[in-house]
């Protein structure tokens, strides 16, 4: 491997300093080096280091809350992440990598000058294509691994290989050698001079994509609206028609990873594939021009909307796990299906719907200040039916208890409240009632409590939610129990948990052990 001298400067210099960014072209091996970097340094960091990647990220607003989820930070109170980002670092002694800053460079900036400010054994390590220009910053500029010197007649394969640039991980250079001969041969067809085609990273990405078939490029052009990567059920739901059959798909996506455009990846819920950022960016190039892109992110945003759909409607059940881990594993997808929804202004309430059909993911993982602010952002739009705005104000007073942010949470209560009376919604009068029984839990009016989840779980019955009947048993156990009530708390915990095995759930059964056992 190669890179030893700047591991070691790197390495010095956060020693010595505080921030220091690594700069240079794209593909020139700059997240390499700092992973590698932070690997070698883990031990000095006694709050450990932390890669927050970037380059899916495309609103600038959720910098802080980005940082504060790769971190397992939940608890950001604030109306202002980065103030509260800020305040659960102070004292902290951790790296923190920023990854890709490029598109983000004034805003990535701000947040670590203010995080530096605030914690004195913070450190920071970021790679961009430009220095964030802050103070007390070194730069590293990252050059192209390093050849040895090219002399006439020309250095032997043994003496090249001593070069970093040809000491490869797994292949040795006459291995590659071997490999390219077929391929170099039919390069050089008609030319006895150097092709262009090889002397800049764009020039080389022509080529490969010179060298896919017709539905191929366009196929890799669909694919660049996807963060993150995507499974084969969403290429063919976003990628397939006009040219392209959906039975088709596969192969093409066979295709492209036999060509290196995609890159295979086995996850726990199954194969995903994943495209590397410069030939995303090439990707999306393309589609641009070809007039196509609004009409590609509309599709991806329509498919990760019925996605969440989906996860709602069997968040109570065996599949619920299922669930939680796809939606982990598709968060750049769905982040940028919610920005595509708020910016198309066709679809009123389209964002704050998928916001708020997104609540268990908020919850079950640290997106609690991620998904507040859409929600948020949803209903101060003041757009879509009526119902949506319902249902997503209890959704976002349920976020804020959780933060512990009770005023903002027993406003949005309240007006979830109001509203479910207005509609005669059940459904909202008995989350609101749900919500309205953690907040006086919360103030430790215990009585009144019990009132509010005896109304959800009467209201709940009546609606046959599935997931409102256990949500509102695991608060009313415990809260019994705090009015002294053994045997109603014991009760309610009980048939929680046969609520819950009935079905195979597991995460509201977790919470009517934990209720039993109190």
């Amino acid at each position: 491997m190669g890179r030893r001298h700047e591991i070691a400067e790197v390495k010095q210099l956060l020693s010595a300093s505080r921030a220091v960014t690594l700069t240079g072209v794209g593909g020139v091996g700059k997240t390499r080096l700092a992973l590698r970097v932070g690997l070698e340094v883990r031990r000095a960091f006694r709050d450990g280091v932390w890669l927050v990647e970037l380059a899916a990220l495309q609103c600038p607003e959720l910098l802080a809350e980005v940082v504060a989820e790769v971190l397992e930070i939940r608890d950001l109170r604030s109306a202002a992440p980065l103030a509260a980002l800020t305040e659960q670092l102070r004292g902290k002694q951790p790296l923190v990598i920023l990854d890709n800053c490029e598109h983000l460079v004034g805003d990535c900036a701000v947040l670590a000058e203010t995080l530096l400010r605030a914690s004195g054994e913070l450190r920071i390590l970021a790679t961009s294509r430009e220095p964030m220009g802050i103070g007390g910053e070194h730069v590293v500029p990252v050059p192209p691994l390093t050849l040895p010197e090219l002399r006439a007649p020309g250095p032997s394969l043994e003496a090249l290989a001593q070069g970093e640039a040809v000491r490869l991980r797994a292949l040795s250079a006459r291995q590659v050698l071997d490999r390219l001969e077929d391929r170099f041969r039919l390069l050089r067809c008609g030319s006895k001079t150097v092709l262009p085609r090889h002397q800049t990273l764009r020039a080389l990405i022509d080529w490969s994509y010179a060298l896919c078939s017709d539905k191929e490029w366009l196929l890799w052009e669909r694919v660049s609206v996807f963060a993150g990567g995507l499974d084969l059920e969403a290429a063919e739901a976003v990628c397939s028609g006009d040219g392209i059959a959906r039975q088709d798909v596969v192969e093409l996506v066979i295709g492209l990873v036999e060509k290196s455009v995609l890159v295979r990846e086995d996850h726990r819920g199954g194969v995903r594939y994943r495209m590397l950022e410069t030939l995303r960016e090439y990707g999306r190039e393309r589609l641009v021009a070809s007039g196509r892109e609004e009409v590609l992110r509309r599709r991806h945003a329509g498919y990760y909307r019925e996605l969440a759909e989906r996860a709602r409607a069997q968040v109570f059940g065996a599949a619920q796990v299922g669930w939680f881990t796809r939606l982990q594993v598709e968060h750049a997808n769905l982040r940028a299906a919610l920005d595509t929804c708020f910016a198309v202004r066709s679809e009123p309430g389209a964002g704050l719907s998928l916001a708020t059909d997104l609540l268990y993911h908020w919850i079950t993982s640290y997106y609690l200040g991620e998904g507040r602010n859409w929600v948020e952002r949803g209903l101060a739009g003041g757009a879509g039916p009526r119902e949506a705005r319902a249902r997503a104000l209890w959704a976002g007073g349920w976020l804020t208890i959780i933060q512990g942010d009770v005023t903002a949470a027993t406003g949005m209560t309240r007006e979830a409240c109001r509203w479910g009376e207005r509609l005669g919604d059940a459904s909202v009068l008995g989350y609101g009632a749900l919500c309205s029984g953690m907040i006086a839990m919360f103030g430790g009016r215990v009585g009144e409590a019990v009132e509010c989840y005896e109304e959800a779980l009467a209201r709940h019955r009546g609606t046959g939610d599935p997931a409102g009947l256990p949500l509102a048993l695991v608060r009313l156990s415990p809260a019994h129990s705090f009015a002294g009530e053994s045997g109603r708390a014991v009760a309610a915990g009980e048939e929680a948990l046969a609520v819950s095995d009935a079905v195979g759930e597991g995460w509201h059964r977790a919470y009517a052990m934990m209720a039993l056992g109190v």
